[in-house]
């Protein structure tokens, strides 16, 4: 007789499956389908070479300004977060460039100045208010 059974027995089907899950984890995959989503949705993060604090990187990078001026005054950004500080610098130099191009398709287009009302249509406006506000609201059929 063998003095331990279980030894020769196979894994059932239970622990095959969580040895699968365990190696799977350990190896960076993810099955989850919740997981999935959630690790699509997250934002990239980057760290503070300076105080190892992990901030988000958003598309202003505010939080990120906030911490280097407030935290390390005499640092740089490009000291604190020098991916981040190279990603602003080729944002800005791309907005900063003018699009080439002189027709109507493709380039930048220019930004217009809101139009100003002029001062005679303020009595017009003041009768449309007028009239808008002494019309009795309608009711609604009841029985």
């Amino acid at each position: 007789r063998n003095a331990c059974p279980s030894a020769t027995m196979p894994l059932g089907n239970k622990a095959l499956k969580k040895r699968q899950q365990a190696a799977d984890a350990k190896a960076g995959i993810v099955r989850n389908e919740t997981e999935k989503q959630k690790l699509a949705k997250k934002k990239p993060e980057e760290k503070c070479l300076i105080c190892m604090q992990i901030m988000t990187v958003t598309k202003t990078n505010t939080e990120i300004r906030n911490h280097v001026s407030g935290k390390h005054p005499t640092s740089t950004m490009a000291q604190c977060f020098p991916t981040v500080a190279a990603d602003d610098e080729a944002q800005a130099k791309a907005a900063s460039e003018p699009a080439s191009g002189g027709g109507s398709s493709g380039g930048a287009k220019k930004a217009t100045a809101p139009k100003k009302k002029k001062k005679g249509n303020a009595d017009a406006d003041l009768d449309m208010l007028m009239a808008g506000l002494s019309a009795a609201p309608k009711k609604k059929g009841g029985k």
